[in-house]
């Protein structure tokens, strides 16, 4: 009787147990969220604006704190001390982050499906990154950016304007030649 009864209860056991939804898997990247690239001691940037010319309007080396201004229709360059803040240096780093920057193509061109408008004037911008031992390098022209729809040029787009914001917003840079703005 007590075999009966064993028997009984394992029937039962499996019959529920096929009755029951299987289980859900979860992939591990799922669950666990992908750890981001964390901001170096080393990390530092070029960033090289060509609005309107062949010749940068302005580069910055934020590893030697140097910025390099050439005022439009010159070719004489001033060259002044610049630093950034460590702050500014995260919120440069952050978006960079954000965008997977350090994935990017070093010639940055969106696809033809994405071009709608010509942006005039056309500007290139390189941008030269280095973080521990990650180096990446981009450059692009803006040609195509005009409400392209395009995510990956819309953070690019807001990535240069953020950092020509925080050159432009600093004491030292005020005090240049003003640019032209319809360049800008």
């Amino acid at each position: 009787m007590k075999i009966k009864n064993v028997v009984i209860v394992l029937l039962v056991a499996i019959i529920l147990a096929s009755c029951s939804p299987a289980a859900k898997i979860i992939p591990t990247e799922m669950v666990i969220p992908k750890t981001a690239i964390p901001m170096a001691d080393n990390f530092s940037f070029i960033f090289t604006d060509y609005s309107c010319s062949s010749i940068p309007l302005d580069v910055l080396d934020t590893n030697s704190g140097v910025l390099v201004h050439t005022p439009l229709d010159e070719t004489e360059s001033i060259t002044i001390p610049f630093q950034l803040t460590k702050t500014e240096l995260e919120e440069v780093f952050q978006k960079m982050s954000t965008m997977d920057f350090f994935n990017f193509p070093s010639n940055f061109v969106i696809p033809d499906e994405y071009m709608v408008a010509t942006e005039v004037p056309t500007a290139s911008y390189q941008l030269s990154v280095t973080n521990g031992a990650i180096v990446n390098s981009v450059s692009w022209t803006t040609g195509g950016f005009k409400d392209s729809g395009y995510a990956k040029a819309e953070q690019l787009k807001e990535l240069i304007r953020f950092i020509q914001e925080m050159i432009y917003n600093h004491p030292e840079y005020q005090q240049l030649p003003e640019p032209n703005a319809a360049c800008l």
